[in-house]
């Protein structure tokens, strides 16, 4: 009885997730060329809102710990996050639709997902971007102009490309470090940072690249060795 229960639970969070993607005839949702919308939210570290972005990059991530696109989708998320925490000139928001501080809080832990996020319970936020749909993505120029959105899915690759193609001041090749792994003369991963020096890039660069393959590996399992 317990087991037929829990199958029946698991099925109708299923379907929820399948007819979210399902988008509306007259669906809302933010386009590349819109503005950011002025929003503001909180969570126990401070208030962000707009304002507070401007001169940034905005990476905004909206997600659900019961969506299961969601969950596929936080390897990449969580290396995006590890790649950009430091970065200032970027700002990363993780905003938690429909759920609790305590029900993103539970499922990170589980999962050993060390992120920063927002709970948007009632869709306040949520609602400004878009009426349907995770995860989205939603990546704003300094001027607060969305150039780039996702709709169920996180294309790290495309948003890390996205990324410094547009930084302004790095204007020259030695204005930028480019950290890439290789496997057997194959790229396993790559990334650009706008800091021309590898003190500075080669261990957040060591850490995506943890995030994405893997974060229960232990430091000795990166190589001894390596080559900037």
């Amino acid at each position: 009885m317990k087991y037929l229960l829990f199958c029946t639970i698991s099925l109708l969070s299923l379907a929820a997730c399948i007819r979210e993607d399902v988008p509306s005839a007259d669906g809302f949702a933010l386009a590349e060329g819109n503005p950011l919308p002025e929003f503001s939210i909180s969570n126990p570290y401070g208030t962000v809102s707009k304002k507070d972005l401007e001169n940034k990059f905005a990476l905004i991530i909206f997600f659900s710990t019961t969506c299961s696109d969601c969950r596929k989708a936080f390897p990449d998320i969580y290396a995006l996050y590890n790649v950009y925490k430091n970065d200032p000139s970027v700002r990363v928001l993780l905003i938690a639709r429909s759920e609790t501080e305590e029900q993103v809080a539970a499922y990170f832990r589980e999962q050993q997902y060390d992120m920063e996020f927002f709970a948007d319970p009632d869709r306040k936020t949520y609602s400004l971007f878009a009426d349907n749909i995770i995860p989205r993505v939603f990546l704003a120029g300094k001027d607060g102009t969305l150039i780039l959105t996702q709709t169920e899915k996180v294309d790290a690759e495309e948003i890390k490309a996205a990324i410094p193609n547009l930084l302004t001041g790095l204007t020259s090749k030695s204005d930028t470090n480019l950290q890439i792994s290789t496997e057997n003369q194959d790229s396993t991963d790559f990334a650009l940072f706008p800091n021309p020096t590898d003190t500075l890039t080669l261990i957040p660069f060591f850490n995506s690249f943890l995030a994405r393959y893997g974060q229960n590996q232990i430091f000795w399992k990166i190589p001894q060795k390596s080559v900037a």
